[in-house]
């Protein structure tokens, strides 16, 4: 049985099918949302929080690679994806998996073979968000070093990653001067200052995404990171 109500929304112009695998998931314990054009379902994606999306990719109004592209550029991913299609040559499944698709199953399909890729999306999705290291709104990915907030996102040079993610792992505490310098530098630490320079880079880059949380500067000890009131 699926845990804590996850959410699955299945976009599918054929009524029957999209009914009868939301009665399948809905049995296993899923909430399961309807969209039966690609336009609905980008509206509800924006606005409503799923845990996977099964989508169709001959679909009225906008089809599922248009879908599944919108999804990708405008940060909506990583919500896994499952394209389900007739279409069955190697080169539809390539361009699915090239505008964002996970997985790729080909109509007819059983429910049994559908329930095994859904759990196994949702197990990489859990895997993959262990990768985020979260202080307030703001998040850093590890695998990709990009720090975003909502729908915008920026990616960091690596010396603002490695700042960030200590000082969010460390958040609200200080983290001296030293260990951060020994963390971008080890041993070869630059003359002039250079850890200052980059706390001011980072510094400009938090201030960017608008969001109630700054670096603070406790003298002669070091940096850290918290809500500001």
């Amino acid at each position: 049985m699926a845990n804590n109500k996850q959410t699955i929304l299945i976009v599918e112009d054929t009524v029957d099918l999209a009914e009868g695998l939301a009665d399948f998931l809905e049995a296993d314990g899923f909430e399961v949302d309807f969209a039966y054009r690609g336009d609905t379902a980008l509206s509800l994606i924006e606005t409503n929080r799923y845990d996977l999306i099964l989508l169709d990719i001959n679909l009225p109004g906008i089809n599922g690679i248009e879908v599944c592209k919108k999804l990708t550029q405008n940060q909506l991913a990583p919500v896994p994806v499952l394209m389900m299609t007739a279409k069955a040559e190697l080169d539809d499944k390539l361009l699915g998996f090239e505008v964002g698709a996970w997985d790729y199953l080909t109509k007819p399909f059983s429910f049994k073979e559908l329930k095994a890729r859904v759990y196994s999306l949702l197990a990489r999705n859990n895997l993959s968000q262990q990768q985020l290291v979260q202080f307030n709104s703001l998040k850093i990915n590890l695998k990709t070093d990009e720090i975003f907030c909502d729908d915008v996102s920026v990616k960091l040079q690596r010396n603002l990653h490695i700042l960030l993610k200590k000082l969010i792992e460390q958040a609200p505490g200080i983290v001296s001067t030293e260990k951060l310098s020994e963390l971008l530098w080890g041993e070869q630490i630059p003359q002039s200052e250079p850890l200052r320079a980059q706390i001011y880079k980072l510094r400009q880059v938090i201030k960017g995404f608008n969001i109630n949380c700054q670096i603070k500067t406790t003298k002669g000890r070091g940096y850290s990171i918290d809500v500001v009131d």
